[in-house]
């Protein structure tokens, strides 16, 4: 063997571990970042409720500017109001109800992450977050079409977040305000008697 070849696979050995260590951290980073969005931030467990971005896959250039997103979960049912939240660079674009949504966006590269939602709106589990490319569709060449799934439905775009009150804490806030008037009306009766005698 040539002692060029021999060289070049050194290395290439010696930079593997380095290139998957770094590859690792950039996706760890990514969560991180993602985890960083959420309101109260919960506790990082492996066996926490997790979703996964399974497309558009990571650092992936996408043709058009309609992409659909699908999400895989783990320890999550996406019924009885559970839901994903989406956040596009920072901002949160909406809710979605099922396993995919579609997204209109313009060229350029965008940070993707997806946060599992609870029935009260609240934040929870391990996020998942991924880079993707988009580009101008070259003249000729088709885009890519929105899916459909079995039973016939095809992804729509995220709904917005509903993060007011929910029913329950309504119901707290205004039991409480009651209790709050009757107590200050039955102080308010003790003490005027008190300065009366």
């Amino acid at each position: 063997m040539k002692p060029r070849f021999i060289a070049a696979l050194i290395v290439a050995f010696v930079l593997l571990p380095w290139g998957q260590t770094a590859l690792a951290q950039n996706d760890n980073t990514l969560d991180t970042e993602c985890r960083a969005l959420m309101t109260d931030i919960p506790a990082d467990t492996p066996d926490s409720p997790s979703i996964h971005i399974v497309q558009p896959t990571a650092n992936s250039v996408v043709q058009g500017g309609q992409i659909v997103v699908t999400i895989e979960t783990a320890g999550f049912d996406l019924s009885d109001g559970g839901h994903w939240h989406i956040w596009i660079d920072d901002q949160l674009r909406g809710m979605v109800y099922e396993p995919a949504t579609v997204l209109d966006l313009a060229p350029g590269t965008y940070r993707l992450c997806a946060i599992l939602g609870s029935a009260e709106h609240m934040e929870f589990g391990n996020p998942d977050g991924i880079m993707v490319t988009v580009e101008e569709p070259a003249p000729g060449v088709p885009t890519a079409t929105v899916p459909v799934s079995a039973n016939g439905t095809t992804p729509s775009a995220p709904l917005p977040e509903q993060r007011g009150l929910s029913a329950a804490n309504l119901t707290v806030i205004v039991i409480g305000g009651l209790l709050a008037v009757v107590g200050g009306w039955w102080l308010g009766t003790r003490m005027g008697k008190r300065r009366l005698t």
